[in-house]
């Protein structure tokens, strides 16, 4: 009777702590992140050589997992380039001389994503005599 009794306490004591996660290190240690990334400052120019420059700030609670530019060109193709991070929130990516209009995407590290309004590109730098 005394084994049993020992089982018992043996398995509720198991029970408890795996319920209340002691021990397992599994147990959350802050708020979780619930927003989307947050992309602010959206800049579009264009180098001496009518290449596009991309420029974005992006912000999360948790950790920015990926940022990319969809790009619309001339032929009206959308084509998606991965934008680099250059230092602290800022993303930057140069892109081919035809295209015509811009988003930005983010992705957190939990999977939720957000987009920027369409930015236009200024139009090419005129030919040089």
């Amino acid at each position: 009777m005394k084994r049993k009794r020992w089982l018992f306490v043996v398995a509720g004591l198991a029970v408890a702590c795996g319920l209340s996660a002691c021990g397992s290190g599994s147990s959350p240690t802050g708020p979780t992140d619930q927003a989307p990334p947050v992309i602010d400052g959206v800049r579009v120019t264009r180098s001496a050589s009518n290449q596009v420059l991309v420029e974005a700030q992006v912000y999360d609670d948790s950790a920015v997992a990926s940022v990319q530019v969809l790009a619309v060109d001339g032929s009206l193709l959308t084509r998606q380039f991965s934008m680099q991070q250059q230092y602290g929130n800022r993303y930057s990516v140069t892109l081919p001389e035809n295209i015509l209009r811009v988003t930005v995407s983010a992705t957190d590290t939990a999977g939720r994503t957000s987009q920027s309004r369409e930015v236009l590109v200024p139009p090419p730098n005129p030919p040089s005599f």
